[in-house]
This record gives structure tokens, C-alpha cells and sequence, in this order.
């Protein structure tokens, strides 16, 4: 998997086993050593320290970063599809993933289920991160499923309420 079969880890297929955070291993190894016998110049050639050093940074780097970022508006209204994702950053390349990717339900106030397609993502896994983007106010998420996370959000005084957000999902 990863660099052994040249296929990137967040586009992996279903069938192959879905969408993963690669781990160093998928990144080509941090075993690498440089030939004894003709050793590269280290400052000009690449060498095995340097390879070694960026693929366990690589891996560091997708261990903390949110795979996904959504940008999620509130049209105004109290009703079930109030929400609407414009704008979708994700790790993958395939362009499967796009905002429609992604289901929203108003609960309540305050109150949303965010959806995914099966293989869109990397499991779910870590607690998602909640920003409100256009008002005062603080919001959560809470990991419901692999591909599900619940949302709340409250105003400045701490009462549930409607609101645009940013929504980071992480994987580990």
C-alpha cells in the first residue's frame, strides 16, 4: 500500500480497503541507508538520512491534520436542509470528494448531523473541530459513526443556536 503500489492513501478504493492516514511505512520506510561503498555527496545528492527524516515527518505531519475542512452555511430557516456545504478542502485527490459528498440534517437549534459517503474520508476517528465563522459563540462535534458527526452550536450568551461554521474532520 502507499509508495509499494504508488497508490495515494486518501484515494484508496473501497474495495481496497478505503481511505487511511499513511504511516511511515506507506511513505517508503525510514530504513533507507546510503551505499557504503559509493556514499551521495550531503550537500548536494539526496541521501538516506534526508529521505528517512521526510517520511516520519510526512507521517507526523497527516497523524495531526484534519483530513477535511467544510466550510458550512445556515440559510436562515428552521428547516431540516437549512445547511448547505460551499466550500470543501480534503485530503484526497479523487474528485469524488466535493461538497456534495456531504449530508446535512438540522436536528434543533443548534443541532447537526454531517454525513459522508462510505470511502470518501478516512474513518472518523479523533473529535472533530467547530468554529463558528460569522458570529460570536462557541460549537462542538462529537465522532457518531465513521462517516457521521453531530454538531452543536451555542451563541455568545451559551443558548443553542443557528449559525455558520467550519468543520475540521480528523482521522488518526
Amino acid at each position: 500500500m502507499g509508495a509499494s503500489d504508488d497508490v495515494y492513501t486518501y484515494d484508496r478504493p473501497i474495495a481496497s480497503g478505503g481511505p487511511y492516514v499513511p504511516s511511515v511505512t506507506d511513505l517508503g520506510g525510514a530504513e533507507m541507508e546510503d551505499d557504503a561503498e559509493n556514499p551521495p555527496d550531503q550537500e548536494a545528492d539526496p541521501t538516506a538520512g534526508k529521505f528517512n527524516e521526510t517520511a516520519r515527518n510526512l507521517a507526523g505531519v497527516n497523524r495531526v491534520i484534519s483530513k477535511c475542512v467544510l466550510e458550512i452555511e445556515w440559510d436562515g430557516t428552521t428547516n431540516a436542509d437549512a445547511y448547505s456545504v460551499i466550500n470543501c478542502d480534503a485530503m484526497g485527490t479523487d474528485a469524488s470528494v466535493t461538497s456534495e459528498s456531504f449530508a446535512l440534517t438540522r436536528q434543533s437549534t443548534g443541532a447537526i448531523l454531517v454525513e459522508w459517503e462510505a470511502g470518501a474520508l478516512p474513518p472518523a476517528n479523533r473529535k472533530p473541530r467547530v468554529d463558528l465563522s460569522d458570529d460570536f459563540g462557541s460549537g462542538w462535534g462529537t465522532v457518531d459513526s465513521s462517516t457521521s458527526v453531530s454538531v452543536r452550536l451555542r451563541d455568545g450568551s451559551n443558548v443553542a443556536a443557528d449559525a455558520h461554521f467550519l468543520l475540521e474532520i480528523r482521522s488518526a
